[in-house]
């Protein structure tokens, strides 16, 4: 990739969905307009992405990474930070790209595999500049995922240690020194058996939300910025904290009830106290969620097709919509599930990136058309979009989808470059 992105025809396609007749709940008959406005190409295969909003509200990629760099953007597209990225299987050397919560921060970890010494460890505001490096950093560690104060990071031990805590790096090596006993013997400051997999940031970084696991069993552990334990709370996995800080979104599953139904609650940030919780009838785990950005509204979403409108003060269920109510698929085929949603501001639209597979195809399904599709901030299908298959570029196992602070324009990764779709109507 150069410094400047290059500039690409506008490539208009109109289109849009009306569904007459459809009078069941989560459909509706009204119209909004979606236009591909502009495809920006690549010169290389992207391996990851991160979408950032610049001071007047758009999107812009800020971080990109191919095979052979990795970069951070400013709004223009003028490179501020370019490095090799590291894929070396015969000198076993890597480089892993972590995003901070807020969105403002990224971290880049090159390590020797094989040794996991002379590692460089760094992290990156939005602008490119460095505000933490630990040189060298040699942990066999899972992570370090940045703080999105800048100052820090936690991780944990890798697969080839015994599970145990998280830890919390810093410029001057561990800020938490009760966790660095070798060989598991945490003491009384760890769950036997336990090992740390997960981490959430509170939005300053003053507080860090830790998810255990033990077989199906998984703990959710608070920690101050400088790893000292606040609080735990049974079960979890990696949720969303509101954007005053004051609450934690969290789902899990219920591995008691012989459907494994998912769980969806709130805690407390100061205490961990469950302020409360929903235990719904659909299985698998809710691990997608977005507050309001008052926090007075949840959006929660799972692997299987299930989104959820919940009144975050009282965990009630405002709306309940899934991907299988779509329905412009064709016969034969249906809904696999759901990659991940992106919703504006006001939560007056969400769009849901997802695909199709062919119907009783069995273990390894044969891959149907991909979609965008697009719901009111009533939980109504507004509009959507049809791709061929395996039209989006996940990074990691996700996609990269970003409304503008307008909600007029929505930014999707896909294979054949970064899709800006102009919508009206909404």
């Amino acid at each position: 990739m150069n410094g400047k992105k290059a500039a690409v025809p506008a490539m208009v396609v109109s289109f849009a969905l009306c569904f007459p007749g459809l009078a069941r709940s989560g459909v509706s008959t009204g119209t909004v307009t979606v236009t591909l406005a502009r495809t920006q190409k690549f010169p290389e295969p992207v391996t990851y992405c991160r979408l950032n909003m610049d001071s007047r509200g758009n999107i812009y990629p800020n971080v990109l990474a191919t095979k052979d760099s990795i970069e951070i953007l400013d709004p223009a597209g003028n490179v501020k930070v370019s490095f090799p990225n590291h894929n070396d299987p015969e000198r076993e050397i890597a480089t892993t790209i972590f995003s901070a919560d807020d969105g403002n921060h990224v971290a880049v970890l090159v390590q020797d595999e094989s040794r996991r010494t002379h590692g460089e460890y760094d992290i990156f505001d939005e602008n490119g500049n460095r505000t933490l490096q630990i040189k060298p950093f040699d942990d066999d560690a899972s992570g370090p995922h940045p703080s999105p104060s800048g100052d820090y990071a936690v991780g944990w031990w890798g697969a080839d240690m015994p599970a145990g805590p998280p830890i919390f790096y810093d410029a001057s090596g561990y800020r938490n020194k009760w966790a660095t006993v070798v060989h598991g013997a945490w003491g009384k400051t760890w769950p036997t058996g336990y090992g740390a997999a997960d981490v959430s940031f509170s939005p300053s970084g003053s507080q860090a939300i830790v998810i255990a696991t033990k077989g199906t069993s998984s703990l959710t552990l608070a920690y101050d910025a400088q790893g000292n334990p606040l609080w735990s709370a049974p079960n979890g996995s990696r949720g969303v904290f509101s954007p005053d800080g004051q609450e934690i979104a969290q789902g899990y599953i219920d591995y008691n009830q012989p459907t494994f139904n998912g769980v969806v609650r709130i805690l407390s940030a100061a205490t961990g106290k469950i302020l409360w919780q929903d235990e719904l009838a659909e299985r698998g785990n809710v691990y997608q969620f977005k507050f309001f950005s008052d926090g007075k509204q949840l959006i929660a979403a799972s692997a299987h097709g299930d989104v959820y409108l919940f009144n975050a003060s009282n965990g009630n269920t405002v709306w309940h919509w899934n991907t299988q109510l779509y329905p412009g698929v064709p016969k034969g085929f249906e809904m696999e599930g759901l990659w991940t949603f992106a919703a504006t501001a006001n939560l007056n639209t969400l769009a849901i990136a997802t695909n199709s597979v062919k119907t009783n195809s069995g273990p390894n399904p044969t891959a149907g058309d991909d979609y965008l599709i697009f719901l009111s901030g009533q939980g109504n299908i507004i509009s959507g979009v049809t791709l061929p298959p395996d039209s989006f570029a996940l990074v990691g196992n996700n996609c990269v989808l970003s409304f503008s602070a307008s909600g007029k324009n929505l930014l999707v990764l896909t294979r054949d470059g970064l899709r800006t779709y102009q919508i009206n109507g909404n």
